[in-house]
């Protein structure tokens, strides 16, 4: 997961591949809680807006509240629907066929 603190209070993560959302997702999401990857130090009950984005880029906006810092990163609380969020994420972009002009005769 690569994070990237966007302001004081917000954090954007984007997971490389579907393999590191599921993981996630069963780990952490799925109980209202998220692994931050990070070098910040927050103290604990420190709300926080982090954006999540998937491996082919859905997008989720969370509300988090930081509940411990860990060894490599910060441990969150996160509100949501965990399964709203996998879908969300997993979400692939839509694909537009194009339409070719037909041949005009000569």
């Amino acid at each position: 997961m690569n994070v990237i603190r966007t302001a004081e209070a917000a954090f954007t993560a984007t997971f490389e591949n579907e393999e590191e959302l599921r993981g996630q997702h069963a780990t952490n999401l799925s109980f209202g809680a998220l692994s931050l990857p990070t070098g910040t130090v927050l103290p604990p009950d420190t709300p926080l807006v982090v954006t999540l984005h998937g491996p082919w880029g859905g997008e989720v906006i969370l509300e988090a509240t930081v509940v411990a810092q860990l060894p490599d990163g910060l441990a969150l609380a996160v509100t949501g629907d965990p399964e709203q969020m996998l879908t969300h994420l997993l979400a692939r972009p839509a694909v537009v066929a194009s339409v070719e002009e037909p041949a005009q005769a000569t």
